[in-house]
């Protein structure tokens, strides 16, 4: 038999904002902030223990129903919540209290809402699995962050093109 290299020594987590003390951890940064799930008389919540200072992470669409998962270095959390009764679940990444919904990023074909976000970086991508329709099963997905355009530049293109083509038009006649 094989020596052992080291021994760990397992420390329960009991997380304040819990009832009786019930929490579960799914994710731990570099840093050894933690992330999870906590649970008291109205649901779940997902959550970041930062040595002891516990901050709730809430979706307020689905109060009650969120799972914390991978963490970032950045305390960036990548979770889900339990939608419609727990039939549905929806993958989200939440920074600094500002929640992105992964829903419908991971496959266009995925069943509607089906996003488990279960690992992100310090550049906000996440990981997870999602349960795609056009083979029956569930498959892995990468979600990257892309930008929106800004309503103002596309009201100022597109009154441009408007103006250009007036313009063009009384030089026609």
């Amino acid at each position: 038999m094989p020596a052992l290299a080291q021994i760990y020594v397992c420390t329960t987590i009991d997380d304040p904002l819990a009832t009786n003390g019930q929490a579960v951890v799914y994710g731990i940064s570099s840093n050894g902030v933690l992330s999870g799930r906590y649970f008291d008389a109205t649901g779940s919540y997902a959550f970041i223990d930062d040595n002891g200072t516990v901050t709730a992470v809430d979706d307020p669409s689905y109060p009650g129903r969120a799972t914390g998962g991978g963490l970032s270095d950045s305390n960036t959390v990548a979770g889900f919540d339990s939608a419609y009764g727990g039939r549905q679940q929806i993958g989200f990444v939440s920074s600094d209290g500002n929640l992105t919904y992964l829903a419908y990023l991971a496959d266009p074909l995925a069943e509607p809402n089906y996003t488990v976000a279960e690992g992100v970086d310090d550049s906000a991508t996440a990981v997870g699995i999602c349960d795609a329709a056009s083979d029956a099963g569930e498959n892995g997905f990468i979600a990257t962050e892309e930008s929106v355009p800004e309503p103002a530049p596309i009201a100022m293109l597109t009154a441009g093109i408007a103006g250009i083509t007036v313009a063009r038009r009384r030089c026609q006649n």
